[in-house]
């Protein structure tokens, strides 16, 4: 299946021009959805998250507006494109104050509009490289894992738009346990299922650098055979954590509304943010060591000051 630039709402009560977009931004590589109405547009941003919009400023019910601070108060990030006719200029331009990226004026130019979309798509995704920057210097602040993980479930709900975040490593024996999770760890009736499946994504060799994209509705994927049985997830992303060919675990992220599928562009910012914190959890390993030797130097000194040995008995001391 051939990978989606970018989800998009068209909303407009003018069925020609939802049709001729439509088919446009399809052709372009985009996942469409319309809207006849503004009422429409905000009852979809309910249920999806979209990366862009656009939408008429004038509809009957609710207005291209209320789909802005709509679509800005549910989601800051999403890229929104008025379309205006020359009467309404004016309320067009305040539009931008309140968080438009741009508007055209209608008739206009397919061509345009087009070039339009993807600026706002690049600054979108600048956006997400400054969001990641700065999270860098959060993660690489942490030298602690208990003060790495609430930044890193933050930074993913906020970067990347997951709904339900797992964090799995593998301990010293080679075994997958759940290490931070945006949900209860005690009470979460699926946490086993990530246990299980971290150990059929190593065993079937799926345990690259790359990101695993899997959908619990597909029941013919053995890998998800008996798991998540019940639960709201749709969408589930694998992302295995590596640092110097080592395995150190794998970062989940899941999306529980089925038209919520992961970007390309989403895929690879969470490659850039998954780079960072195996480097991070790979610091705090080694600052966890680190403590330990210093801890055992420390006692080791007390209990040598304590015995007071002499020269030669003091060489069964091993510090």
């Amino acid at each position: 299946m051939t990978a989606i630039k970018a989800r998009m709402l068209i909303a407009d009560d003018d069925e020609g021009i939802r049709q001729l977009l439509s088919n446009e931004f399809l052709r372009l590589g985009y996942a469409v959805d319309v809207a006849f109405d503004g009422e429409d547009a905000i009852e979809k941003l309910n249920q999806a998250k979209y990366d862009i919009i656009i939408t008429d400023l004038k509809m009957p019910r609710v207005d291209g507006v209320q789909v802005l601070h709509a679509a800005k108060k549910k989601y800051p990030e999403t890229e929104v494109i008025m379309v205006t006719g020359y009467a309404t200029v004016e309320n067009a331009v305040q539009t931008m104050k309140d968080g438009a990226y741009d508007f055209i004026q209608k008739p206009f130019d397919l061509e345009e509009l087009v070039i339009l979309v993807e600026k706002a798509m690049e600054r979108s995704e600048m956006k997400t490289l400054i969001a990641l920057y700065e999270s860098s210097r959060a993660i690489f602040a942490s030298v602690k894992l208990e003060d790495l993980f609430p930044v890193m479930i933050h930074l993913l709900k906020k970067v990347i738009g997951a709904d339900q975040i797992a964090l799995q490593l593998i301990d010293s024996q080679d075994q997958f346990y759940l290490a931070a999770a945006s949900f209860s760890l005690v009470y979460y009736p699926y946490k086993n299922d990530y246990a299980v499946l971290s150990q059929r994504l190593l065993a079937a060799e799926r345990f690259s650098e790359a990101p695993i994209v899997l959908r619990t509705s597909a029941a013919a994927d053995p890998l998800l055979s008996g798991l998540f049985t019940g639960s709201e997830v749709i969408r589930l992303v694998a992302h295995p954590l590596k640092l110097n060919n080592k395995n150190l675990g794998i970062l989940y992220l899941e999306r529980e509304n089925f038209n919520a599928e992961f970007s390309p562009s989403s895929l690879r910012n969470l490659s850039i943010f998954v780079a960072q914190l195996a480097q991070a959890i790979a610091n705090t390993q080694l600052y966890d060591k680190l403590a330990l030797k210093v801890s055992e130097l420390e006692e080791c000194k007390k209990l040598y000051s304590a015995h007071s040995l002499p020269t030669e008995s003091s060489r069964e001391i091993d510090c």
